[in-house]
């Protein structure tokens, strides 16, 4: 779990660096003449689509920190615990297969655009599917597995919370995951 912590939290490292942004490139970091700053509000303003999208990946960050801690590493109990396990890595490395595909696809896209537009429109549908993407499904998870989805004989669900309860750190993962979403859309229109 500790690794799927660490995949998450470079999955959310999005290409949101002035290098990779062609207004702060070609307005050299001067947000009076940055024509994203002009539609959108300076990436440093407090209400900007900018610093929206980054305040919700760092929410998502928090998230991750609470997903799974190492002083509280605990195993899936029951006969089919080694069973779930072998699952979940199996369903895992079949998820990184297709999202490599997927990525691979966006980047292909992103390198035929040629305009600034249809940079940012393909730079936003790379964000969105990696975000998208992220590997968050019970197939994923040796506890879902081993236990058959009953929440109510899962050790991570007796220390982290029942995946569905609002204030489990499963679903505040997931609502930080949303607020990334939205976030992206507002990106870029």
């Amino acid at each position: 779990m500790s690794m799927k912590k660490q995949l998450l939290t470079a999955l959310l490292d999005l290409p949101l660096d002035v290098e990779h942004c062609p207004f702060c490139v070609l307005a050299k970091g001067n947000c009076a003449k940055c024509w994203y700053a002009e539609h959108y509000k300076p990436c440093n303003h407090k209400d900007g689509a900018y610093q929206k999208l980054r305040k919700s990946i760092d929410q998502f960050y928090e998230a991750v920190e609470g997903y799974w801690e190492s002083s509280k590493e605990v195993e899936p109990s029951g006969k089919n615990a080694q069973a779930a396990l072998q699952a979940a890595q199996h369903n895992l490395v079949y998820w990184l297969g297709n999202f490599i595909q997927a990525v691979s696809h966006s980047t292909n896209k992103l390198l035929r655009a040629s305009t600034v537009d249809r940079y940012m429109e393909t730079k936003q549908s790379l964000m969105l599917t990696i975000v998208n993407s992220l590997p968050l499904h019970n197939t994923h998870c040796p506890f879902c597995l081993a236990h058959t989805f009953d929440c109510d004989s899962c050790e991570y669900a007796m220390l982290y919370g029942k995946c569905e309860v609002a204030n489990s750190t499963f679903a505040q993962l997931i609502t930080a995951k949303n607020k990334i979403l939205e976030a992206l859309r507002k990106y870029w229109k």
